[in-house]
């Protein structure tokens, strides 16, 4: 009897995980929905509760800690539901597409997975022209990854281009295309090798293309296809069956005469380099009102120009599991709020130069463009001036120049490990030869340390010794 129930058991189990098997228990990843201005993200789970889910990410990024006020928070909202943030905007960025990677049944971790992310603008007709004149004494890039062929399922394109990325990101960031240009989303994910990239975040709208007529249309962004890293390059992506959608809102006069441009390419296999941005231009031509949501913005106001195409940037590379996890780890400790650790403070200085030695001394600029675009600038203390005595001190900085004030609170060891980056530069300032800083250094009780100046040239991105 024994046995004859351990069979019917053996066979039932049997049935149940090839039901299992074929109608697919497992259910697709969701998105990350985030909002800045609360500084908020919330995520769905879909293949486990929030709690496990938790539970599952601190024990691989944060081993035997926990997250701190400072760093950013991760908590469970509901049973399915997780909200998250830090402070680190790289580590935000990262962790966004992490968390839909580790949202499956398998208890074991990918070996190896890749990045791809997507950046889109809204440009205007002189945008466009500046950016094609800043590149055309640089010839695209030549490799041997295929061309980036694409078909387009809505209209034909201005442009198609691969170029090294950061030839690419100082382009966007110089002041004549990026006053008319507009970063509209960018989309970072972390897809497993051999696997789906499968991202929407769209909203259904109605529109009225004729008298007495609705359509339903989808704004937002849509990508499909299958990553694969080849077997012997490692720097080498494929995408087979790539498929990208953008739709974008056209306010009309009235509700009735809204209209959704649509940028829409594809192609049964492209090839993606690592360090190689793949731009795509559309040849949309409408006029774009100064509306909000999901329509294209135009900043330059009182001028009749509007960021009437869309630029696409796609970028891709292959990343192992254990130096994405390790890199997260790094920028917790290192990138916000960095810390001497125990070993490097054994073998430091009891004393050293005083505070204001070092802010005289030891400021280190540091000016850089990130993939899309964006300025960083800011600066480091050097870590030679180091000592006991000081490193663990706070001081009060200020920041000016015109349109920008900036005031926090750091330490010393904060400024040598992590440093400080300066808040978005005023667009206005892109005009300017060089650009004045003005830095203030002061003890807890505003008594001034130090004062420091600071210029900068927006056409090299450089900081220049005053």
């Amino acid at each position: 009897m024994r046995l004859k129930l351990l069979s019917l058991l053996a066979t039932f189990t049997l049935v149940l995980s090839l039901h299992a098997q074929e109608v697919g228990l497992e259910r697709p990843a969701g998105e990350v929905d985030c909002d800045e201005t609360l500084k908020r993200c919330t995520y769905i789970v879909q293949n486990s509760t929030a709690a496990k889910l938790i539970q599952k990410i601190e024990r691989i990024l944060f081993p035997g800690t926990i997250l701190t006020p400072s760093e950013g928070y991760l908590e469970s909202e509901s049973l399915k539901k997780i909200g998250f943030w830090f402070e680190s905007d790289e580590l935000l960025t990262r962790f966004k597409g992490l968390v839909p990677v580790l949202d499956t049944f398998e208890s074991f971790n990918p070996t190896s997975l890749v990045q791809v992310s997507i950046d889109v603008f809204g440009v205007t007709e002189t945008g466009l022209k500046n950016l094609t004149a800043s590149l055309q004494s640089v010839s695209p890039a030549t490799d041997d990854s295929g061309d980036f062929n694409i078909s387009t399922g809505n209209g034909a394109l201005d442009l198609t281009l691969k170029l090294g990325t950061n030839l690419l990101a100082s382009a966007l960031g110089s002041k004549n295309v990026k006053r008319h240009t507009k970063k509209l989303t960018t989309v970072t994910r972390f897809v497993p090798n051999m696997a789906d990239i499968n991202f929407s975040h769209t909203s259904n709208i109605f529109i009225s293309p004729t008298a007495g007529t609705v359509k339903e249309e989808k704004v937002g962004l849509n990508i499909g296809g299958e990553v694969s890293i080849e077997r012997n390059r490692n720097d080498l992506i494929k995408v087979e069956d790539f498929s990208f959608r953008y739709g974008v809102l056209i306010p009309g006069e009235n509700p009735d005469a809204n209209r959704v441009n649509v940028l829409e390419v594809g192609n049964p296999e492209v090839y993606l380099l690592s360090g190689i941005s793949n731009l795509i231009v559309s040849t949309t031509t409408d006029e774009v009102s100064r509306n909000t949501g999901w329509g294209l913005l135009s900043y330059e106001r009182g001028k009749d120009e509007s960021l009437s195409k869309l630029m696409v940037v796609l970028r891709a590379e292959a990343v192992s599991f254990d130096s994405l996890i390790d890199r997260m780890r790094d920028m917790r400790v290192r990138d916000l709020y960095g810390k001497f650790t125990a070993s490097e403070r054994q073998i430091m200085s009891a004393t050293g130069p005083q505070i204001s030695e070092i802010f005289e001394n030891g400021i280190e600029t540091f000016a850089r463009f990130t993939p899309a675009g964006d300025r960083v600038l800011g600066f480091k203390l050097d870590k030679k001036l180091a000592s006991l005595e000081t490193i663990d001190q706070n001081v009060k900085i200020e920041i000016k120049t015109r349109g920008m004030k900036q005031k926090l609170s750091l330490s010393i060891q904060n400024m040598m490990i992590s440093g400080l980056n300066f808040d978005e530069l005023p667009r206005r300032a892109l005009d300017k030869d060089l650009v004045k800083f003005t830095l203030k250094f002061k003890t807890l009780r505003n008594s001034t340390i130090a004062k420091k100046t600071l210029w900068y040239n927006p056409l090299t991105n450089v900081f220049i010794e005053d």
